[in-house]
């Protein structure tokens, strides 16, 4: 049988919490949209969807949501830190992408010098396991 506890059918969708202690110590996004909720650290608890934002007119676990479930709850510090390499080595891209004026920039993406100081600008929100 193919489970991931605290998955629940609400709406047409499979839903749950997953815990992550890895991400204890980046900012909680538990908000609207995955806004900041807090200046508190995360609490390692957050949402899981399976099959994403996807219709399904018979929505199921599969094997490879499993699958996909149990690599994520194992390995996610090397998850997190390979996510976090990719940004570090993109960052300098993405702030001349956004262009922030002088000001916002230093709120919304000041300059970093390592992937250490992502914990204090981003968290995550939501995980989405698709079909």
């Amino acid at each position: 049988m193919n489970e991931i506890p605290n998955i629940k059918l609400i709406d047409d969708r499979l839903e749950g919490k997953i815990s992550l202690p890895f991400w204890t110590t980046f900012q909680s996004r538990q908000g609207a949209y995955g806004s900041l909720e807090t200046h508190e650290n995360s609490n390692r608890e957050f949402e899981i969807s399976i099959g994403g934002d996807m219709v399904m007119d018979n929505p199921t676990v599969t094997l490879d949501h499993v699958n996909a479930y149990n690599y994520l709850t194992t390995h996610s510090e090397q998850v997190c830190k390979s996510i976090l390499t990719r940004l570090f080595a993109e960052y300098k891209n993405l702030q001349t992408e956004y262009g922030y004026d002088e000001d916002d920039a230093e709120e919304i993406m000041p300059d970093i010098d390592n992937v250490e100081q992502f914990k204090k600008l981003i968290g995550l929100s939501r995980i989405y396991l698709m079909n």
